[in-house]
């Protein structure tokens, strides 16, 4: 495949991805000004993700994304 194809083909994953993250994050602050907290929960997830995935995808790597850590203190009253 030639460069430019391949570098096109990266743009336009690009963009697609940057689509879907723009209509997640509107669904979610429409939530949030309903004060849905698990929205807001749902909004920081994305922020923390969104650097990998646009990495991932402009790179062009298999990269595993972090995986979420649990609260240690979660469950104790």
């Amino acid at each position: 495949m030639k460069s430019h194809e391949l570098l096109s083909r990266r743009i336009n994953e690009v963009t697609d991805l940057r689509d879907k993250l723009k209509e997640m994050l509107l669904f979610h602050l429409e939530a949030l000004e309903k004060e849905d907290l698990a929205a807001k929960d749902r909004i920081e997830l994305i922020g923390r993700l969104l650097p990998f995935a646009v990495n991932k995808i402009v790179a062009g790597k298999e990269d595993k994304l972090p995986k979420r850590q649990s609260d240690p203190l979660e469950g104790i009253s």
